[in-house]
């Protein structure tokens, strides 16, 4: 079984404690996955708050295209991404994928990422 971490500070820690992910469908045990401890929640904010500022310098197409290849990541694996969800959801898989953020991310997220502020 594949072990999940938790990523706080650009790093991957195990959590303080794990729960059992079950597909509801069959009772089959998925996975442990990690759960965060107080600490650690509060540890992941101060990262996050502590990396904003770098981001935020960054240009709008910087970061738009830095999103964009993570989109493309995600494509990349869609149909994996849509078997764990299925499974974690206990729900049948479609064998073709269907039109949602997952199974075409880039298109969602570069029309989200066109959006500019007022």
């Amino acid at each position: 079984m594949t072990e999940y971490k938790l990523l706080i500070g650009g790093k991957l820690v195990a959590g303080a404690m794990e729960m059992e992910v079950v597909n509801p469908a069959t009772e089959e045990l998925l996975a442990h996955a990690p759960r965060g401890s107080a600490e650690q929640l509060d540890a992941a904010v101060a990262a996050a708050k502590a990396a904003f500022p770098a981001w935020a310098a960054l240009t709008i197409e910087a970061r738009r295209a830095l999103i964009l290849t993570l989109a493309d990541r995600i494509e990349a694996d869609a149909d994996a991404f849509a078997r764990l969800l299925t499974q974690e959801q206990g729900k049948p898989c479609p064998r073709r994928r269907p039109r949602s953020p997952i199974a075409r991310p880039s298109s969602a997220i570069s029309r989200a990422t066109t959006c500019r502020s007022r």
